[in-house]
């Protein structure tokens, strides 16, 4: 029951060949030890367990997988122990909300939801939520930052580890209006979470509508060190407690989007810190972008200030690379990278991705994110409706003294339809957009104009397997147990096999077959009969036999191997001649389900 529970609380598409898989082999692993376990005095319920595995993975497939969900029994799971202690994983990824990312393979087409993911309220400017971190990529596969020793949040009397990952004095003293504080409140809509949304640094955060930011009064808000929230070494934050409806406050900075501020940052003298090189991507890079190369691998990396030449990679991909949800399904042994270079088109976790990795590889201190953009408002209390659509992947290049900074890649036409929260997915090539974008150096190489967008061969829709394989894993299962039982079945009826289990113990023997025999008839037998006047008003009372199964039952004498020969062959007989009077359904069923059952060593 343990391994077919979740099938009702899994959907279809969620399925995948490692889960099965593991899925298969329980219930393998279970038939097996069953069908070999003979120390159980009675037989394990094979037709119960056809029946459940049966009904369940039907139910599975015919009700809708949120049919049992609950949110207060899912809130009351997740929070069972003691909250405070525990320390969640960021569980926001753009696989939730339609696209293939986090923790999973990227790549292949999205769609968009439009569904309302939470409330935001802020300054009326569009700017970035941080949502997870990503630091690490291998087969196509960005993996998140941990959380293992993610340390305690504090609203009052900072620590060391705190200020350093967030740079709080540094950023206020640099000037940059990116980082002009606001009191933000996020408020999820029809969902839970454990992941802190953040724009850069926050500075306060306290759960629930009812707190109350007073800048003029921040020590009195010690009270809000509860441990709920924390965070790790790479600013990743999460709460152990999830959040709910009520939603929680923080003070923090709200990052334009757009790559606004990169000029501003430029012009402050601001620079990349480094890692370590890799160039593992630069001949990839330069039969498929000998442009790209040129910025990435040839400049870059011996520029004084490499910040300028970022934001000519990003110019590069704005008016050479293409936004599309669209995209062809890229096979399994395929780089998603290598796929992006060659035919430009792409949405925001293929430029995201891209620029971080080509960074990463010539040692740019640089992560990928995933998050939102939170649109602009008219609203006068800042106040606006965050959906799915305008989910975004951007990425983070780690600047002198400031610290993390977003840059992004992503075609410019898409950045102002995030904006705007006007978001359908596909641009037009010819669109006029008028980008504003800090300056780049003298020796950058003149900039192509857009051509048109590449033909990419659109691959046909394609049904999930996972259900069919469930299905095949099923009649297989359904077939093994089918043949253990038979053979089981056949064993009962074998004279040699039951003389072999019962050596030694013809007395236990004979008791089994005589109470098998009672079962049959039990509808022409009265309980309070001796077995004499059983087999009497069975009509198959035999003087040669009678006695022998008298002194078993009702004594403890021993049997000798001719004496249980001689009742085996007597019951079979009987059996037979009772089963005469009885339909051939019946006949069997009591063969297969009734007499049968496991028999003690």
């Amino acid at each position: 029951l343990i391994l077919i529970f979740p099938l009702f609380f899994i959907s279809a598409e969620q399925l995948n060949n490692q889960w099965l898989f593991l899925f298969v082999f329980g219930l393998f692993s279970v038939a097996g030890i069953v069908g070999y376990h003979k120390v159980s005095q009675r037989a394990p319920s094979w037709p119960s367990i056809i029946l459940v595995v049966v009904l369940a993975l039907t139910a599975s497939t015919l009700i809708p997988s949120t049919s049992f969900f609950n949110d207060g029994f899912s809130d009351w799971i997740n929070e069972f122990g003691d909250g405070p202690r525990r320390t969640a994983s960021s569980d926001f990824s753009l696989n939730q909300v339609g696209f293939n990312a986090g923790n999973t393979r990227i790549g292949g087409p999205a769609e968009l939801t439009n569904e309302p993911y939470m409330r935001v309220t802020g300054p009326s400017h569009a700017f970035y939520l941080r949502g997870t971190i990503f630091n690490e990529f291998d087969d196509n596969v960005w993996f998140r930052s941990s959380m293992e020793g993610a340390l305690p949040f504090r609203n009052v009397e900072v620590t060391y580890d705190q200020n350093n990952v967030y740079r709080y004095g540094l950023k206020e003293r640099s000037g940059l209006s990116a980082y002009e504080i606001y009191p933000l409140s996020i408020v999820p809509l029809n969902r839970t979470f454990h992941t802190v949304f953040t724009s850069s640094s926050p500075q306060m955060i306290g759960m629930g509508n009812d707190v109350d930011f007073d800048f003029g009064d921040w020590p009195n808000l010690a009270v809000l060190n509860d441990n709920n929230f924390r965070y790790n070494l790479d600013g990743q934050m999460t709460s152990s407690r999830l959040i709910r409806n009520d939603g929680y406050k923080l003070i923090d900075n709200a990052v334009p989007t757009r790559n606004q501020s990169l000029s501003e940052v430029l012009n402050a003298g601001y620079d990349v810190l480094q890692s370590v090189e890799k160039y593992e991507y630069e001949n990839m890079v330069r039969v498929n972008d000998p442009e790209l190369h040129r910025i990435i691998y040839e400049e870059l990396p011996v520029a004084e200030n490499k910040l300028l030449w970022i934001q000519a990679a990003i110019n590069h991909f704005h008016n050479n690379y293409f936004y599309s949800l669209n995209v062809a399904n890229v096979p399994i042994e395929d780089s998603v990278i290598e796929w992006f270079l060659e035919n430009k088109v792409g949405y925001c976790v293929y430029f995201g991705s891209t620029l971080t990795i080509l960074l990463q590889d010539v040692g740019v201190d640089a992560r990928y994110v995933e998050g939102f953009v939170v649109p602009a408002t008219s609203d006068e209390n800042g106040e606006r409706t965050v959906t799915t659509n305008t989910a975004h992947a951007w990425t983070e290049v780690n600047l002198s003294t400031i610290g993390w900074f977003p840059v992004d890649a992503t075609s410019a036409q898409h950045l102002i339809a995030l904006d705007s929260g006007n978001v359908t997915g596909h641009l037009d090539d010819d669109d006029d957009v008028d980008v504003d974008v800090p300056p780049v150096p003298d020796e950058e190489p003149d900039v192509n104009e857009p051509g048109e967008q590449p033909d990419v061969e659109q691959p046909e829709p394609t049904e999930s397997v996972a259900p069919y394989l469930v299905l095949m894993a099923t009649l297989a299962l359904l077939g093994y147990l089918i043949k253990k039982w038979s053979d089981l079945v056949k064993e009962r009826h074998s004279e040699g096999y039951l003389l072999r289990h019962f050596k030694d113990r013809e007395r236990d023997l004979i008791v089994y077959l005589w109470r098998d025999l009672l079962k049959i008839a039990h509808d022409r037998v009265d309980k309070s009969d001796s077995i004499k006047e059983t087999l009497v008003r069975l009509n198959l009372h035999q003087e040669e036999i009678t006695p022998i199964i008298e002194r078993v039952v009702y004594s403890t004498q021993l049997a000798s191997e001719i004496e249980a020969r001689k009742v085996f062959s007597f019951i079979e007989a009987s059996s037979e001649k009772i089963f005469e009077q009885k339909s051939f359904l019946t006949k069997y069923f009591y063969r297969w389900f009734v007499t049968c059952r496991w028999i003690r060593r």
